[in-house]
């Protein structure tokens, strides 16, 4: 840098990164040069001069840095400083950014190529993930005890049969007892059953038991009265 320290005018149209790289160049300083004397990383000078502000750290550092290389250079700094604003505020008009925000960076989208093995491999996940959510589902199923609805006989009736027909639904897959004993159950669920009753007061027990041995029970109490 020159010894006599006279400040020189930035006249033209040109930005502030042109103006300080076409000034360094004409004093002959390589970027190496001005990186030592004012202690600015050489990048940020580099990118300075390609008008790439995006680069550098914060507005206020950048102004600094900006500001710093302008007076090394003799140049008016307050002229450089606003051509880098307005030039600043034109670049991010055309990205569409507002703020002290960086310009964002962009990225190419990956390209996804779908081979038969990649196809393969998802094939096996999906089953994979299918049988798992099936295997839930039925263990949660067993987890609680079965549905066990009884539509007749009704609680607590006195009839004059010595037998009586029970009807219920459980869960497909469930096993039936009625007084201990098995009873037939279809694949809806559904089944009915021809109980003997004594004469007196009968309880009548169904007990339906899941493959984890919960259990739901329902007891009808039912008056067998012969005929007078």
């Amino acid at each position: 840098m020159s010894e006599d320290f006279v400040v020189k005018k930035v006249t033209g149209g040109e930005g502030a990164s042109e103006v300080l790289a076409k000034t360094r160049q004409e004093k002959r300083l390589s970027l190496e040069d001005v990186a030592r004397d004012l202690k600015i990383q050489r990048k940020y000078l580099r990118d300075i001069e390609a008008a790439h502000y995006g680069e550098l750290p914060a507005e206020v550092h950048a102004v600094g840095f900006i500001r710093s290389y302008a007076r090394y250079l003799n140049l008016n700094e307050g002229q450089i400083v606003d051509l880098y604003k307005k030039e600043l505020n034109i670049l991010r008009n055309l990205s569409g950014q507002k703020g002290e925000s960086k310009p964002a960076k962009t990225y190419s989208n990956a390209t996804v190529i779908i081979t038969p093995r990649f196809i393969k491999i998802g094939a096996v996940i999906i089953v994979i993930l299918g049988l798992l959510g099936y295997l839930w589902y039925q263990i949660s199923g067993l987890s609680v005890a079965p549905k066990l609805v009884i539509k007749q006989p009704a609680q607590d009736i006195t009839v004059t049969d010595s037998q009586i027909e029970v009807v219920g639904e459980t869960k497909p897959g469930a096993n039936i007892t009625i007084n201990e004993q098995s009873v037939y159950v279809d694949s809806e669920g559904v089944f009915r059953e021809t109980v003997s009753l004594q004469e007196g007061l009968n309880a009548v027990k169904i007990v339906a038991t899941n493959k984890l041995d919960r259990k739901s029970v329902v007891e009808r109490k039912v008056i067998m009265e012969k005929n007078k």
